[in-house]
């Protein structure tokens, strides 16, 4: 992927006592985007001879002149162009002195170009519409990233298209999933409270008549009944009549354990579900539950009993941790499945790329002829392609220029 690059500048008369602005401006470039001591201090002695060789030379019996340098920050590397209006000369075109020979002779100067291509990665010069350009290159021996920017830059761009729309799409699933995580116990505690209190109020109504009647055996198959029907959510269900006395219990091997009920002192109101009082209290050090009492109702306001009905925080937590486990399974379902689709996705958008790139290289290199590929511009990889055929058009027709000129 293209990646924007740093640019500053400087412009100085083409006189050697500028030349400290042009350290002091090498200096400031290395300082502001942290390269080496040692690119810096290589790109002054480079920089330093090639405006030397400039001034004396380049504009030699030319007044007034200006040297400019762009300084190109890139990842890994930097460049700085030197930019005059002198006459032209190509450093690269000098001889590798001999140095062997410049000791016997005692010969001084003259070894710029050995300096330049010793310290430089790179060297280019042309005359352009903007004067002669002098182009230094050094790449950085070390980034300066952190560890995991060099591992992320080092990646392809399938990669990096994958990894980050992956991190979407576990960041959506995760605005999604998480509170449906975090508020499930408090969901599934009030849905099995409003289940169990629905439960209580018709057994409180079926058993009026039964506690009237002394009919017990009536009370414990319907309180039996109603315990067998929600096992996962009922602890114990049971009937006492006003003064409390147990006229029928769920578990029958509980008839003969306790006769008489009184709700502990230390029990906490913790709700009203319309005639359900809910209260809360541990019955042991490992058994919380939830009491659940209905008062028996005969005519409009006197009590004649009441149905009781234990609900146990446990019973909730394992209902609660077994739909998390499920919702775990579906989330982790869900999310290899999003990530093979943007896979699959991210490759089938960057192919076109890939087939482009391996197409320019192919016509580059002169295997293949441009009209080989049918170019549709109609979108946007099209016009990239439009664009390289008719770069390529214009190269051609710009060697057959040259091939004929050479032959007059």
């Amino acid at each position: 992927m293209f990646k924007n690059v740093k640019k500053e500048e400087i412009t100085i008369p083409a006189q050697m006592s500028y030349l400290m602005q042009i350290r002091d401006f090498i200096e400031h470039i290395g300082k502001k985007y942290r390269y080496h001591d040692r690119v810096v201090n290589s790109f002054k002695l480079v920089v330093d001879e090639a405006c030397t060789n400039i001034i004396r030379h380049g504009y030699r019996d030319i007044k007034n002149g200006e040297i400019t340098l762009k300084a190109i920050v890139r990842r890994l590397s930097l460049t700085i162009v030197i930019v005059d209006h002198g006459r032209m000369y190509d450093p690269r075109q000098a001889n590798t002195p001999d140095l062997a020979k410049y000791v016997n002779i005692g010969k001084k100067g003259g070894l710029g170009i050995l300096m330049m291509r010793k310290l430089m990665d790179d060297l280019q010069y042309s005359v352009t519409e903007n004067g002669n350009e002098f182009r230094l290159t050094k790449y950085r021996e070390n980034s300066h990233e952190p560890k995991f920017l060099q591992v992320w830059h080092a990646l392809n761009l399938k990669m990096k298209y994958t990894i980050f729309a992956s991190l979407i799409f576990v960041l959506l699933s995760m605005l999604v999933f998480l509170p449906l995580y975090s508020n499930l116990e408090n969901s599934m505690r009030n849905d099995a409270l409003e289940v169990g209190a629905a439960a209580n109020v018709s057994l409180a109504d079926n058993a009026l008549d039964d506690l009237l009647n002394d009919n017990t055996t009536k009370l414990f198959e319907k309180a039996y009944a109603l315990r067998t029907a929600h096992p996962d959510i009922i602890e114990e269900v049971f009937i006492t009549d006003s003064l409390g006395q147990i006229q029928a219990w769920a578990n029958t091997a509980k008839v003969y354990q306790f006769k008489h009920y009184q709700m502990p002192k230390d029990a906490q109101f913790t709700d009203s579900l319309g005639r359900v009082m809910v209260y809360s209290y541990a019955q042991s050090d490992s058994v919380h539950l939830y009491d659940l009492s209905t008062k028996i109702v005969l005519g409009e306001t006197k009590a004649i009993g009441q149905v009781h009905m234990w609900i146990t925080q446990e019973k909730i937590q394992k209902r609660v941790d077994a739909r998390r486990l499920r919702y775990l399974l579906a989330l982790v379902i869900i999310l290899i499945i999003g990530f093979a689709a943007l896979f699959y996705l991210v490759h089938k958008i960057l192919a076109p790329f890939h087939n482009l790139a391996d197409w320019v290289r192919q016509v580059v290199r002169g295997k293949v002829d441009q009209d080989e590929i049918d170019i549709d511009a109609s979108d946007e990889i099209g016009e990239i392609a439009q664009a390289f055929n008719e770069m390529t058009s214009k190269f051609r027709k710009a060697q057959v220029n040259l091939m004929e000129q050479q032959k007059l």
